[in-house]
């Protein structure tokens, strides 16, 4: 206890002391405010920094066999940064402007996006714009050709609608940049006046935002820029599909060609035979053909493979008949001569009507 007293007197005694000596207790030293650098990410406006993404397209060409089309694009991106706020006085454009190795310079002093084109691999930017705005805007203008991926889904070919897609992705997480896509962005991302693409028909640019992710759990944000096109049937016409609805005739023609003679058949069914298989190699032919020059059609459920299978089944239809009812007459053994001759006059129409209603079909759910 003695102790305790001893050392509470003693500082006592200190805090009297310093009190008439006029001493101020020791404070810590003011720290000054770091600057962050310009290259970093802008915090004026907290965080995520909201980026504005366009793309206007100029030319395009689809190779769907290779599942990608060549485009040459305009990206635009857009974000604000209030450091480099100057006054408006200083351009009577309203924004500085910058172009070329100049823009590349000054981009390098300041903090840009940090983007990819997800779906492609070999995109060059072949020329680039900055524009920075008195009132911190800034704008960057690319413009960027390559090759890009697109699925191609041929399920309601030659009347099928596709989506060229550009996937712009932010290698940034998301909590600290997010894309967006306002009405001005709409505006901007459209085909540009007079494009035409070989074997289709433009249509209007849809953007939709999605999230990839990321390392340890984080995500990422990605704008997807799809100009819509729809396929041109017309040219499809002659090098498709008389072909195809051409070779459903020959399994017809063999039941065609025969009639009722004397009990039985006035043709030998040999003969039928044989038009039958040189029917069967004309369609495996065609296969291999329209195969080799539209890959895309053999990789799904379509109008063409549906009328591939309709040949194949007409030709084994066909060739049915020639044995059963013109070679071994099986009908007029079991149920006598005037039923196999009608039989046989009833699918003379019957099949042809059955063959190309179901053609019909095929092309019109197509079309839907």
């Amino acid at each position: 206890m003695n102790a305790r007293w001893l050392t509470g007197w003693c500082l006592l005694g200190q805090l009297a002391l310093a009190s008439v000596s006029g001493a101020q207790p020791a404070t810590p030293p003011a720290t000054e405010p770091v600057e962050r650098p310009m290259t970093s990410i802008p915090l004026d406006a907290g965080l995520p920094l909201n980026v504005r993404v366009a793309t206007a397209f100029n030319a395009i060409a689809i190779d769907e066999n290779e599942g990608i089309f060549n485009a040459t694009i305009d990206l635009r991106l857009r974000w604000r940064d209030a450091r480099l706020q100057y006054p408006a006085s200083e351009t009577p454009r309203g924004f500085h402007e910058f172009r070329g190795e100049s823009a590349k310079q000054r981009l390098s002093e300041i903090w840009s996006p940090d983007i990819e084109l997800a779906n492609s691999r070999d995109a060059v930017t072949e020329a680039e714009g900055l524009r920075m705005f008195a009132d911190g805007r800034v704008e960057i203008l690319r413009r960027i050709t390559g090759h890009f991926a697109v699925p191609i889904d041929a399920t309601a070919f030659p009347f099928d609608h596709q989506e060229l897609t550009i996937e712009v992705a932010s290698k940034q997480p998301s909590d600290q940049v997010t894309l967006q896509a306002l009405q001005d962005e709409l505006d901007f991302s459209k085909p540009a006046e007079g494009l035409t693409i070989d074997g289709w028909n433009p249509g209007f640019v849809n953007l939709k935002k999605s999230s990839i992710a990321g390392w340890y759990g984080e995500s990422a944000e990605k704008m997807r820029i799809g100009l819509g096109v729809s396929r041109q049937p017309g040219k499809l016409i002659a090098p498709i599909f008389i072909p195809l609805l051409a070779s459903l005739l020959i399994p017809l023609l063999a039941i065609w060609m025969n009639q009722p003679e004397g009990g039985g058949f006035k043709v030998e069914a040999f003969e039928l035979a044989n038009v039958i298989i040189g029917g069967l190699f004309a369609v495996i032919a065609l296969n291999f053909t329209i195969n080799g020059s539209y890959t895309v059609i053999a990789s799904g459920d379509n109008s063409v493979t549906r009328l591939f299978g309709l040949n194949y089944l007409t030709l084994a239809t066909s060739l049915l008949v020639i044995v059963l009812m013109f070679r071994f007459e099986v009908l007029r053994k079991l149920f006598g001569q005037y039923v196999q001759e009608q039989t046989f006059l009833f699918l003379s129409w019957a099949i042809p009507l059955l063959v190309f209603g179901t053609a019909a079909t095929f092309l019109m759910v197509a079309m839907v």
